[in-house]
């Protein structure tokens, strides 16, 4: 009575396959259409045991047959915490996200926004964790970063997380043409330390118009278009947001693709990372989407 369900790495669509339950022995052979997929492992009403963490095993490419072979559940204890802002309040739909401080890779955690009261309580395996909570959209709060670990037998109350308010940075991504580029990705690092700062809803929308909280600083402010637009990444160094900041048109230049297969031995090469180097001064070259998938594939764009 575990539910597989199969998702677009990319877009998050999910395709629906026939016979996605496992067995009463925890057998399961689906037949699905050849393509990547994050491959979801959800408990059900009728799970026996548990409770469990539910299972995500992300960009599995699934072209031939697969025996993935035993997939482990682990026991799931409750991680409970209040998020309020500056004056106290609870902080309705918060999102709450559970990573591996090791891996950065996400556990599934549904149910993981905060309730009217800012309260939240999420099945978490035991160890180390890094939680993200972000604000809801529109909210001026900045997101957090906070440790934690969770103990079996106890209690797992992080009590109280106070968001800060933040000041606004904005504007919108275009061409050079002035065409809007939609899905911009932004990241902010902050100039002095190199370190990047957790914020949310930080994608251009659909006419490319992006509107982002951070607490005051300096900030590297990257922009990370999809591949798919022919566009290369921008850094915009050592801006000055600790005021609000309209940005305006932001302009991103046309860059060639360069793509590749990572192999050892004729087998595909997992987390290798490609980069990019001025061959006059050794400085790296900002770059993303540069580590290999599962395939052992990279895809990455730069000015030429």
């Amino acid at each position: 009575e575990i539910d597989l369900n199969f998702f677009d790495p990319v877009t998050a669509v999910e395709s629906l396959f026939s016979s996605d339950i496992t067995d009463v022995d925890g057998f399961f052979s689906v037949l699905v259409i050849p393509a990547v997929y994050d491959v979801e492992f959800r408990t059900t009403l009728t799970t026996i045991g548990g409770p469990y963490v539910e299972v995500l095993l992300e960009s599995r490419p699934l072209t031939t047959d697969l025996d993935l072979g035993p997939v482990e559940f682990l026991t799931g204890h409750i991680l409970s915490g209040t998020v309020q802002d500056a004056s106290f309040a609870g902080v309705f739909a918060a999102d709450i996200d559970v990573r591996d401080p090791l891996t950065g890779s996400t556990l599934v955690t549904p149910g993981d926004s905060t309730d009217i009261n800012g309260v939240f309580s999420i099945l978490v395996p035991v160890g180390d964790w890094a939680l993200e909570i972000d604000p809801p959209v529109g909210s001026p709060l900045v997101a957090k970063l906070i440790s934690t670990t969770v103990t079996a037998g106890v209690t797992n109350n992080i009590g109280l997380i106070t968001l800060a308010n933040g000041v606004n940075i904005s504007g919108t991504t275009v061409t050079a043409g002035g065409t809007a580029v939609p899905e911009v990705d932004l990241d902010f690092v902050i100039s002095s330390t190199q370190i990047e700062v957790p914020t949310a809803h930080d994608n251009a929308n659909a006419l490319g118009v992006f509107s982002v909280q951070v607490e005051p600083d300096l900030y590297d402010v990257q922009f990370r278009p999809p591949f798919a637009s022919g566009l290369s990444p921008l850094v915009l160094s050592m801006e000055d947001v600790t005021q609000n900041v309209v940005l305006g048109p932001v302009v991103l230049s046309a860059g060639p693709g360069l793509t590749g297969t990572v192999t050892a031995s004729g087998i595909a090469v997992e987390g290798a990372e490609v980069t990019l180097e001025d061959p006059a001064t050794g400085a790296k070259v900002y770059t993303f989407g540069n580590d290999t998938d599962a395939l052992g594939q990279y895809a990455l764009r730069q000015v030429a």
